[in-house]
């Protein structure tokens, strides 16, 4: 009945998860109208670091194109989108590269700035727009890249002769 409501209520969520609210109106002559429900979905907490982090490449690479999986951590919202961050810690919100709408725990594409091994960040944004950039995972050399052709070069001991020409036997060290 009317005495389990209280008339201009007003009330603050402060957990995470989906709610369900029901409302309805009186008005000065008594007229009542239909019990509503809504929901309201809150997610307070931004997601923890991702789980099982590791580089679909493994060892040296000549291709700059890298690819990173994971797991997903629980998360009241799910993970909406993810950051990265080759060779140091994020230093703040905005310090990393956004993939945003994934649709899998995944991120393609990666380029690496030089040639050598490099760490990499990643952190989470869940569909409620929360992340934290302190709550990385970290995975050290992740990324091995080599585009530059190896060289060899050779000189050769012997007794030489006229017009580049050899006289004995000749050894050919690499």
């Amino acid at each position: 009945g009317v005495s389990d409501w209280t008339e201009g209520q007003v009330f603050t969520i402060t957990t995470s998860g989906r709610h369900s609210i029901q409302y309805y109106a009186v008005d000065a002559a008594g007229n009542e109208e239909s019990t509503k429900t809504g929901f309201v979905r809150v997610d307070l907490e931004a997601p923890p670091a991702p789980v099982n982090l590791r580089a679909e490449q493994v060892g040296w690479q000549s291709e700059n194109n890298f690819s990173v999986t994971w797991d997903n951590p629980l998360d009241t919202s799910l993970i909406g989108a993810a950051y990265y961050k080759l060779g140091a810690p994020p230093a703040g919100p905005g310090d990393g590269t956004l993939v945003p709408n994934l649709l899998s725990p995944r991120i393609d594409d990666i380029r690496v700035p030089a040639e050598g091994k490099h760490d990499l960040y990643v952190w989470l944004r869940d569909n409620a727009g929360n992340f934290d950039y302190t709550h990385y995972a970290y995975l050290p050399q992740a990324f091995w890249y080599d585009a530059t052709p190896p060289t060899t070069t050779y000189t050769i001991t012997g007794t030489p002769g006229f017009a580049d020409w050899y006289r004995s036997p000749v050894s050919i060290t690499l």
